[in-house]
């Protein structure tokens, strides 16, 4: 069997498209196969052609409905059909259809011949246009078949009305033609669009398909890569946790003045690989789209202090001065991400000192209510520099701001990149603003924040403060107006003065009136001794000797000679380190003006941790060590186990008072081991008499110890039924603080 229809194209080639292409074709071809009969039946009834050639009328009436029949066996089975050999049913159908058009187109010339244009001719030429005409579209697809078919179907029927040779029979046949023509080039129009409509649709449902898979590749690929990182990442910041805790321990030794400096290089080294770690993780979650925010209700100004005051040690070493000023109205408790808020900050300030030579720094922090959100946080690192920003700095400052791509922020710095994506992921922004005329730089960051608590009772307004006054000299001018805000919040009254003479001789007037002055609060200055002059000059007046006095110096000056022997020899100044922060003074303040008891106070908690009986369960030797020495130098009696069986054979012999775990014990379900050593304390303090220190205690805190920077690590280790969570690499004094407030329940 002769083929005609050949692919050439690719869609051609797809059985959907081809079978959709079919499924239409056989759909329009049903339609025309009762109607044929009907007009064929009503034409002979009521015509001439029957009463002419009743003989042959039969013999066409059985031919027409022999071909309908074979035809719709082919149209109404082509479920069934196609199934089997699409290519072989398509085939067979163009057969057939030409047979049943030519036997049709044979049934038109005849009628035509014997009865003429007149009676049924017309209503048979007019039905055979119409049913070729409406068909044309839909066979357009397959051009060849269309072409034969419709040849066919008009050409003998255009033939003998020209061979009748009446004017009207001429007419009719060159009409005949013309049609042919016409309808001949529309396929051609129809069947090009209509399969260059469907390749275009393959190509691009192919390449959507291409992309997907791409897709899925690169994500796969991106979340192996992220979880490779991340566990890199987190054992090297273990090891990095364990090199540090080895360090401050070591720091604490006797060692030489050049061995303490070396030490304190180490560490900071230390430090600064473990913030890239914490980078390239960040990088990684951004990277990898698992970027999620720990949300949690924090004193954010406490947490901005300790990021400042960890970062001032290294300022200070460069004679950078170093300040904090909050906004008046900033909130005390509000809800956001801790960890990342500290990180970003930290960014800042370490992208001042990395682009920009500077004397002195000065962190602000702002929060500012918005009617779309609940709060926008603000902070900035600020600096003005003296040699000024060359073209080069502006130009990359420039870049910076106005470059919407990570990746292009990428190349110009790492942890400024990764600050501005974690700023707009916490609904804010980041940019740099600088100030050519003014030598002025600013590093600045926003985030949207829910505020819990706008005021902190201890700092507003302390009644006992009403009727103190106080005497500040020489404050750093870009924190004075700070300064008196703050003071006059707390409800003391205070007078700034920068020259000693005048200092002291306002001192003087004021002792002589009945306003005296009951506190005065002396901060010095790098390379510059009035301060301690003036200091010293109060103090050695007999009539001032008890007159308390609050030093505020930097931690590289604390062992100085002069300083330390001007302490030593009185007893009645007390010290704090720059840079000056809110809550420590407040404390201090208090404990000079209001409350006599505050040191005793802090001896009790002292004392609370002398002889502590703790169980460390610490399954690395490192980590072990070091938490075991730091426990030891706060007076605590360490027991260490390596394993849970250790662990429960020491609390079956000793009453703890305090356990600190691994929250990550290696092959261990760390519920279970929380449960059995709480099982196993309980059974102990049944069997044992409980210590002294333990009198008026029946509970034993358990404090996960982890160096974990996943998301939501304290919230795992209470949902594992510890009491609290410590991280490391471990501070000496938050070991302490965490632990005196534990253990005083």
């Amino acid at each position: 069997m002769i083929s005609l229809f050949v692919p050439e194209l690719k869609v051609q080639k797809q059985r959907a498209v081809m079978r959709e292409t079919d499924l239409r074709l056989a759909k329009y071809s049903s339609r025309g196969l009762f109607i044929t009969l009907i007009i064929f039946a009503i034409c002979m009834m009521f015509g001439q052609y029957q009463q002419l050639r009743p003989r042959m009328t039969l013999i066409l009436s059985v031919g027409l409905i022999f071909f309908t029949l074979l035809r719709g066996y082919f149209l109404f089975r082509f479920d069934t059909l196609y199934a089997r050999a699409p290519a072989k049913w398509r085939n067979t159908f163009f057969f057939t259809s030409l047979l049943s058009v030519t036997w049709w187109s044979f049934m038109v010339a005849n009628v035509t011949l014997v009865v003429g244009i007149e009676a049924e001719t017309p209503l048979l030429w007019l039905y055979t246009t119409v049913f070729l005409s409406s068909v044309a579209n839909a066979y357009a697809p397959y051009r060849r078949f269309l072409t034969l078919y419709l040849f066919i179907g008009l050409t003998p029927t255009a033939a003998t009305a020209i061979f009748i040779g009446t004017p009207l029979s001429l007419f009719y046949g060159l009409v005949l033609l013309v049609l042919f023509l016409m309808l001949h080039n529309q396929a051609l129009d129809v069947s090009r669009n209509y399969w260059e409509r469907l390749q275009a649709n393959f190509d691009l449902e192919k390449r959507a398909y291409d992309l997907e898979v791409e897709k899925i590749d690169n994500e796969s690929s991106i979340a192996t890569n992220s979880l490779f990182l991340k566990s890199f990442s987190q054992q090297l910041k273990n090891f990095l946790s364990d090199v540090v805790g080895a360090l401050r321990l070591l720091k604490s030794a006797r060692l030489s003045d050049e061995e303490k400096q070396l030490v304190a290089l180490v560490e900071q080294a230390g430090s600064r690989q473990a913030d890239t770690v914490s980078n390239v993780l960040e990088l990684t979650n951004m990277t990898g789209n698992s970027l999620a925010l720990d949300i949690d209700v924090i004193n954010l100004s406490r947490h901005i202090e300790q990021v400042v005051d960890n970062l001032a040690f290294t300022a200070h070493q460069k004679g950078v001065e170093v300040y904090c000023i909050f906004s008046p109205d900033f909130p005390v408790c509000i809800r956001t991400d801790a960890a990342r808020i500290n990180h970003m900050l930290g960014n800042l300030i370490n992208g001042l000192y990395q682009y920009c030579a500077i004397t002195e720094l000065m962190v602000k922090a702002d929060c500012t209510l918005l009617k779309h959100a609940d709060a926008e946080l603000r902070l900035e690192a600020t600096s003005e520099i003296a040699s000024g920003l060359s073209s080069q700095q502006q130009a990359l400052f420039e870049a910076f701001n106005t470059s919407k791509n990570l990746d292009a922020t990428m190349h110009l710095d790492l942890n400024l990149a990764i600050t501005k994506r974690l700023a707009q992921r916490m609904g804010g922004d980041f940019g740099i603003d600088y100030q050519v005329n003014r030598h002025k730089v600013t590093f600045w960051f926003t985030a949207q924040v829910e505020v819990v608590a706008n005021k902190n009772p201890e700092t507003v307004n302390v009644p006992k403060f009403n009727t103190k006054r106080l005497l500040f000299y020489r404050p750093p001018k870009a924190m004075s107006d700070t300064l008196i805000d703050m003071f006059h919040s707390w409800g003391l009254e205070i007078v700034i003065e920068s020259d000693r003479e005048a200092a002291i001789g306002k001192i003087n007037d004021a002792t002589r009136s009945t306003e005296p002055f009951h506190l005065v609060i002396v901060y010095t200055e790098f390379d510059n001794s009035d301060s301690l002059e003036f200091s010293a000059a109060l103090a050695n007046k007999p009539e001032y000797k008890q007159l308390p006095q609050i030093l505020i110096y930097s931690q590289q000056q604390k062992n100085l000679p002069q300083i330390e022997r001007h302490i030593a020899d009185n007893p009645q100044i007390k010290t704090l380190f720059k840079p000056i922060k809110q809550q420590p003074l407040l404390q201090l303040t208090k404990q000079l003006l209001i409350e006599d008891q505050v040191e005793k106070v802090q001896a009790v908690e002292n004392d609370l941790l002398q002889d502590a009986a703790i169980l460390l369960l610490q399954n690395w030797c490192v980590d072990r060590l070091v938490a075991e020495g730091m426990l030891k130098k706060l007076g605590c009696k360490v027991t260490s186990a390596a394993s849970l069986e250790e662990a429960l054979a020491a609390i079956k012999k000793t009453v703890f008072d305090g356990f600190i775990i691994e929250s990550h014990i290696d092959n261990a379900d760390i519920k279970t081991v929380v449960e059995a050593i709480r099982n196993g304390y309980k059974e102990s303090t049944a069997t044992h008499v409980a210590s002294v220190y333990r009198k008026s205690v029946n509970h034993a805190p358990i404090l996960g110890l982890s160096s974990q920077i996943l998301p939501g690590e304290e919230t795992y280790c209470l949902s594992a039924g510890m009491d609290g969570h410590i991280e490391k690499p471990l501070q000496l004094d938050d070991l302490r603080a965490i632990l005196s407030r534990w253990l005083r329940r």
